[in-house]
């Protein structure tokens, strides 16, 4: 009989308990080695072998102290030995053996950092492996997971493990002890997280380059079809990115215009403009005309000048004119923002004029060198004070730059007047968000950005992006954040499908410069989750200093100019020594200009420039700020008076006490100030009966003018300079003359009290 059809239950055989007990053995196995291992368990590994590590070093620490002590002790015999030297050793070895003894009683113990102040409260456990994290021996340990933190006396100095923990910076799952961390911001990448914290971020020493990402967004016009909002990297009030088009007609040839919209960086590889379409070829020639037909159907006249139109009508180029051009535009500053197709210029945003005689007639260029707000009320290229003559020069100079061998769009004349095309070419106006760069006719109301907003777009989950139908792209394993976004900067297109098309154009950025764009574009998480205890708030003129960094990099200051970046060294790099040099050389230093001259000077001088040193051939332009940027400018430069690394070897100023303006008068004759210095361009009189000092007319152009010393220069600023300049302005041509403090306060008051001065406007 069946024992299922009376109720009862065949007991197990002893084959299949043993075969039951074997797999619950077995299962338990593979979980002690994957926990040990591979899993949670692994940490405990990874302490045992810090723990080898430390006694090794421990005991190589105490063979040396033992072997020290035994060759002092075997010289006592032969002479006295300092009995204060043995008994430091014999602590030493003391102290070693203790510890080698800690270090083997240690036991296996998870390690937990509680950090419930910042972003929310969350447990790391990071240190449980990374057990050499603050111990200064380690720096150097082969394995990464036993290496000391970089930089201990200046991050974690400030930043202290025990109170920030690690996820604070670096993200990732601290609260796992498996070697899967999670993404975590790793090298540079870390200095996306300080905006976190710090409201002043674009100012932190050793974090530059969330500061030079941002810079690069600004520059590449990202701003113009992207919105952000909240980022202190991206406070100024910047405008039209790209030139105005209200008046293209009277600028270009319209076969010429339909090329350069096809590919601009077939007409100019370093062109600012980024090529819209497939990448390396351009937009079709059908789109291209069609834009075109539009932008001069809209466009009005340019407003040239009537000596523009003057010389256009009879003025001819001549090979002396075109020689006389060329040597201005090589020394009025040109270079500094501009290149003719060779060497690229200092200036961030510059841009290429090769090839201008094929794009723009000469009448044109005229009326532009003379005036380029008359043209275009937008533009942030200054005007010169530049002669008819020398204007007419220039113009005929670059009208020689010319490509003939450009490939132009076909298209017949009429093709661009067709009313089909023209309604076609509004459309892709919008569509390809021009307006968003350009100042265009017919959109003058149109405020919506083409491109998504990025606020937030730091702390996106990529899960939501658009990854695309190449699979081989970005293989699915290493899909994230970071492949996502590196991908898409260096192909716009890479994710495009035949129903989703991305209009982003290519900018064909070089790998530095995407890895600085991705650093800022992770820093933008949309809010500050830090709480305001240890939230590091902005300091009063750090805002100016901020806002003004933007505005140097928005006008190109920096092509002429040199500065040295401050946030470019590490927080604990010795300060006294001076830090990069950035920008041109055509122009003064600009570092501790704030310390060096008077506001209301500075902000008179930016309004309306003069020239003030006899021996550069360059001077200073006369911009057209908007939005009152001169005057942010000047806040900028009085905020950091005395952050350049240079200025500080020599101590922060203090007032200078008034002093005898004609003990002064005596040393200005007796050091022969007037040989090297000029009065309004006037020689002054040079009390020396020496042939040779009356004879210095190059270093008469080598020295600035002492005109307005008074009304330029800060008193306790001029006082330290004569006392020692090359201490203040290391390449200064000026000679130490080795006068004492009383000296040069007498001097520094004569030039105030005898040298005439000059109106200035008051600095709001």
């Amino acid at each position: 009989m069946d024992d299922r059809s009376s109720g009862k239950l065949k007991a197990p055989g002893i084959n299949e308990i043993t075969v039951i007990s074997a797999t619950a053995a077995l299962f338990v196995l593979v979980w002690l080695v994957y926990d040990r291992v591979i899993g949670t368990g692994g940490w405990r590994i990874y302490q045992g072998q810090f723990r080898q590590l430390q006694r090794e070093k421990l005991k190589v620490k105490l063979k040396n102290a033992e072997s020290r002590q035994s060759t002092a002790l075997k010289k006592l015999a032969h002479a006295p030995v300092n009995a204060d030297f043995s008994r430091d050793e014999s602590t030493l070895i003391d102290s070693l053996k203790r510890q080698v003894n800690e270090v083997d009683s240690r036991p296996a113990v998870i390690e937990e950092i509680v950090v419930s102040d910042l972003h929310g409260r969350h447990v790391d456990r990071c240190t449980t492996c990374h057990q050499g994290i603050e111990r200064a021996e380690f720096s150097g340990a082969s394995r990464l997971v036993f290496r000391a933190h970089p930089d201990l006396d200046g991050l974690l100095k400030h930043h202290p493990v025990a109170k920030f923990g690690c996820t604070t910076c670096h993200e990732g799952q601290g609260s796992d002890l498996d070697a899967r961390h999670g993404p975590i911001l790793k090298g540079r990448m870390v200095e996306s997280s300080c905006v976190r914290c710090h409201e002043n971020a674009p100012l932190l020493t050793g974090a530059s380059t969330a500061a030079e990402g941002a810079l690069l967004y600004q520059s590449k016009g990202c701003y113009a079809c992207h919105q952000v909002d909240g980022s202190p990297y991206l406070t100024a009030n910047l405008g039209f990115v790209a030139p105005d088009l209200k008046s293209i007609r009277s600028k270009v040839q319209p076969q010429w215009l339909a090329t350069w919209i096809r590919s601009p960086r077939k007409v100019h590889p370093r062109t600012l403009m980024p090529e819209f379409g497939i990448k390396n070829a351009g937009l079709p020639d059908q789109e291209s005309v069609q834009l075109a037909s539009y932008l001069l159907k809209v466009s009005g006249d340019a407003p040239l000048s009537a000596q523009a139109i003057v010389y256009g009508r009879t003025n001819q180029a001549t090979p002396l004119s075109v020689a006389r051009g060329k040597e201005l535009f090589e020394k009025r500053g040109c270079l500094g923002c501009h290149d003719l197709g060779k060497n690229r210029t200092a200036a961030p945003r510059h841009s290429s004029l090769d090839g201008i005689g094929s794009k723009v007639s000469r009448q044109w260029l005229y009326s532009w060198i003379e005036d380029p707000q008359k043209m275009s009320a937008n533009t942030l290229m200054p005007k010169f004070a530049l002669k008819p003559d020398e204007i007419a020069c220039l113009a005929d100079f670059l009208s020689t730059k010319r490509k003939d061998k450009l490939e132009y769009v076909k298209c017949d004349s009429g093709d661009m007047t067709l009313a089909a095309n023209i309604e076609a070419g509004k459309k892709l106006v919008g569509r390809y968000g021009c307006y968003n760069c350009h100042s265009i006719p017919g959109f003058e109301n149109n405020n919506q950005k083409i491109g998504p907003a990025l606020t937030d777009f730091g702390a996106r989950d990529p899960i939501a992006f658009s990854w695309g139908k190449k699979k081989n792209v970005v293989p699915r394993k290493e899909r994230n954040w970071y492949t996502w976004t590196i991908a898409k900067l260096k192909d716009p297109k890479v994710f495009e499908t035949r129903r989703i098309k991305k209009i982003m154009p290519h900018f064909e950025l070089t790998t530095q410069e995407i890895d600085k764009i991705v650093v800022f574009l992770k820093s933008l998480t949309g809010h500050q989750t830090v709480s305001s205890q240890n939230l590091a708030r902005i300091k009063p003129g750090q805002a100016d200093s901020i806002a003004g960094r933007q505005l140097i990099y928005q006008y190109g200051c920096t092509g002429c100019h040199s500065m040295y970046d401050e946030t470019a060294r590490a927080p604990s790099e010795d300060k006294s020594l001076p830090c990069q040099l950035r920008g041109g050389a055509l122009a003064p230093n600009l570092s501790g200009t704030g310390a060096r001259v008077r506001s209301d000077w500075l902000l008179a001088f930016l309004e309306k420039p003069y020239k003030m040193r006899p021996y550069l051939t360059t001077s200073m332009p006369t911009f057209h700020f908007r939005n009152r940027d001169d005057r942010t400018l000047v806040r900028y430069f009085q905020a950091t008076a005395n952050s350049a690394a240079h200025f500080e070897r020599g101590g922060q100023l203090e007032r200078a006490a008034t002093a005898n303006a004609e003990a002064g008068k005596k040393i200005f004759a007796g050091h022969l100030c007037a040989s090297c210095h000029q009065l309004n361009g006037r020689q002054l009189p040079v009390a020396s009966k020496l042939r040779w000092y009356h004879n210095m007319q190059f270093a008469r152009r080598m020295a600035p003018d002492l005109a307005d010393v008074k009304e330029k220069l800060r008193r306790d600023w001029l006082v330290r300079f004569i006392e020692n300049p090359p201490l203040l302005i290391p390449d200064t041509t000026m000679p130490y003359m080795a006068l004492t403090s009383e000296e040069a306060a007498a001097l520094a008051s004569y030039l105030d009290s005898a040298f005439p001065k000059t109106v200035s406007k008051t600095a709001n």
